[in-house]
């Protein structure tokens, strides 16, 4: 009996069942964090959901304050996810047309016949310059605005 425990083998045979512990453990650590980015992933989806729909309330309200709110705050939103980025612009574009038909803003400025605050926020918005990157940002050119960068990867 003692013989078995003298068989020269069992370091080999130890060192290729932790070789093959160790690749299981590999397997599911990267399962495992796959997991963890598609919950992040539908997480953060779920939180920008929210956002949209806060904001779009905020755009209803009757307060001028509270709907100039709710332009910044889908203006923030487009910014934040490139994927909601076209439909965000489509709502501000037709809360602007409903709250500033055409006609309604005459080419001389007259204070009486301004379009609502609101919807001047969100003109002066979209005429404004890009943010640039800070110092240190990543990106291909972080000193030229985000929409002529090259973002195909």
């Amino acid at each position: 009996m003692a013989r078995g425990f003298a068989w020269r083998g069992w370091p080999t045979l130890t060192s290729l069942v932790t070789a093959v512990a160790a690749i299981a453990a590999l397997g599911f650590t990267a399962q495992s964090l796959r997991a963890t980015r598609d919950q992040i992933a539908l997480t953060e989806q779920g939180q920008l959901t929210d956002r949209f729909g806060r904001a779009v309330e905020q755009l209803g309200s009757e307060k001028v304050d509270v709907r100039l709110g709710g332009v910044h705050a889908l203006e923030r939103l487009a910014g934040d996810s490139e994927r909601d980025r076209p439909t965000v612009h489509k709502l501000l574009a037709a809360f602007v047309r409903e709250h500033a038909p055409l006609g309604s803003c005459p080419a001389e400025p007259d204070r009486a016949r301004r379009p609502p605050t609101d919807v001047q926020g969100r003109a002066d918005r979209a005429r404004a310059p890009e943010p640039r990157h800070a110092p240190g940002a990543s990106g291909p050119h972080p000193h030229l605005p985000r929409r002529r960068q090259d973002h195909r990867g």
